[in-house]
């Protein structure tokens, strides 16, 4: 396949850290070469940011939209992939128009807010024909592919439970950034490093969501700080998730599977992976492939290498349990089951 062009729609934090990896592979492997690179963002200093990049590496300065309106109407913009990283109330909207305008998609996480956009989404997707790869972490990691073959090979046996957890100093990092505004992210902490473990843990769970009981606690900001919530999914198997965003600078999480002849153990990002069959023996590190990162990811799903290991069904499903818990919260901790 030739050099990918990319569009990269939000030119923020995120996106400049896909940028660092991107050059570096680029620098690396000729058969990663970058081609053509666009931004799309409104904000000078995070252009400027991401030209800064570009410029250390001696590599061409990207071309700049304001827009993503103004970007579409060029008729030489010449991109095939747009990378979208803004605040998770625009990736609907802009995932929408890359595809209807022919462009594959890989989109930051959490896929989109709600349900309903979720349907549309996988809707404009199979309508267009165009690929769309969410990116997750844990979905896009080695560690989650790998336990989510030996769930379905049986080699725990049936999942009976899965115990999550999260933790971030995420409160004192985040309070006056959009990230806290409840219009422009969609949720609090639940919903922005949280969603790594709805993510994940929607993966491994293998099937949807029938009942959920969730509380959240703001602590003092306009979005969820604190989270725990209590599921059971399709399959019976009993769900509990909590999330702590008010605590020391750390950034760490645990996931464990369990199943009737074993245990896994992963993280929300997929951090590692380990496996436990016999009571006698500690659990055991399975040996995966080298983990190689989302963006190298995304290039072999292109390329057909692999398939796609966090696709919009996924997103559809995490989704689903996000308005579940939002529905719940708002009712004191309610169960609440799915709307369709």
């Amino acid at each position: 396949m030739s050099a990918p062009t990319v569009m990269v729609v939000g030119v923020g934090g995120m996106a400049r850290h896909h940028l660092d990896t991107m050059i570096e592979l680029s620098q690396l492997d000729a058969d990663r070469a970058l081609g053509k690179v666009v931004f799309v963002d409104p904000l000078p200093s995070s252009i400027e940011a991401g030209l800064a990049k570009f410029e250390a590496a001696g590599l061409p300065a990207p071309s700049v939209y304001t827009s993503l309106d103004e970007a579409l109407a060029d008729p030489e913009l010449g991109v095939d992939l747009a990378l979208i990283a803004t605040p998770h109330n625009l990736h609907h909207r802009l995932a929408v128009a890359c595809l209807e305008a022919g462009i594959d998609v890989w989109l930051e996480k959490p896929m989109v807010c709600t349900e309903a956009e979720a349907l549309d989404l996988i809707r404009v997707r199979d309508e267009t024909g165009r690929l769309l790869v969410i990116s997750f972490n844990g979905s896009l990691s080695p560690q989650v592919r790998k336990a989510r073959e030996l769930i379905d090979a049986g080699a725990i046996g049936t999942v009976t439970g899965i115990h999550a957890s999260v933790w971030q100093g995420w409160k004192a990092e985040q309070t006056g950034t959009w990230r806290t505004d409840p219009v422009q992210s969609g949720g609090g902490f639940m919903f922005d490093t949280g969603a790594h473990m709805l993510n994940t843990v929607s993966d491994l769970a293998g099937a949807d969501f029938t009942k959920v009981s969730a509380w959240l606690d703001e602590s003092d900001l306009p979005v969820d700080v604190l989270g725990s919530i209590s599921a059971r999914t399709a399959t019976g198997a009993m769900v509990t998730l909590a999330g702590c965003g008010d605590t020391i600078t750390v950034c760490e999480s645990d996931v464990k599977v369990f199943g009737t002849k074993g245990i896994l153990t992963t993280g929300v990002w997929g951090e590692r992976l380990l496996l436990q069959t016999d009571p006698r023996v500690p659990a055991e590190e399975v040996e995966v492939p080298r983990a190689v990162g989302p963006w190298q990811t995304v290039l072999e799903v292109r390329e057909g290498v692999i398939d796609n290991p966090s696709p919009a069904e996924l997103g559809l499903r995490m989704s689903r349990l996000w308005d579940m818990v939002k529905a719940s919260a708002a009712r004191g901790g309610a169960p609440v089951e799915p709307t369709r």
